[in-house]
C-alpha cells in the first residue's frame, strides 16, 4: 500500500529502548506479512539525530492529545489525513 499508492521506499522510525524497538520490528513484520508493506526499507534511528522525525513526533503528540480529549490542535489536525492500520 505505502509503496504502490504513495511511492514510499523508506520508513524512518525513532529508536527507543530495546523492548520498544523489538515491538516496532514485530509490527513491521506483521505489516509485511499482511502485505501492507513489501520491499520498503525500515530504519530505526535516534530521534535527535534525524530531523525527519521531528515533525512526525509533534504530529503524533498532537494526535495523542486529541484522542485523550485535548482539542487545542484541532485546526492543525483538520488538515491531516489519518489512516489507521491494525496489525492484530
Amino acid at each position: 500500500m505505502l509503496e504502490r499508492e504513495y511511492s514510499v521506499d523508506r520508513l524512518v522510525l525513532e529508536r527507543r529502548d530495546k523492548a520498544q524497538d523489538a515491538r516496532d520490528i514485530r509490527f513491521i513484520d506483521a505489516l509485511r506479512s499482511r502485505r501492507f508493506i513489501d520491499s520498503i526499507r525500515v530504519d530505526l534511528v535516534a530521534g535527535a539525530a534525524d530531523a525527519r522525525l521531528w515533525l512526525p513526533d509533534q504530529l503524533l503528540g498532537s494526535y495523542g492529545d486529541w484522542r485523550a480529549g485535548e482539542h487545542q490542535y484541532d485546526g492543525f489536525l483538520a488538515s491531516v489525513r489519518t489512516i489507521v492500520i491494525s496489525a492484530g
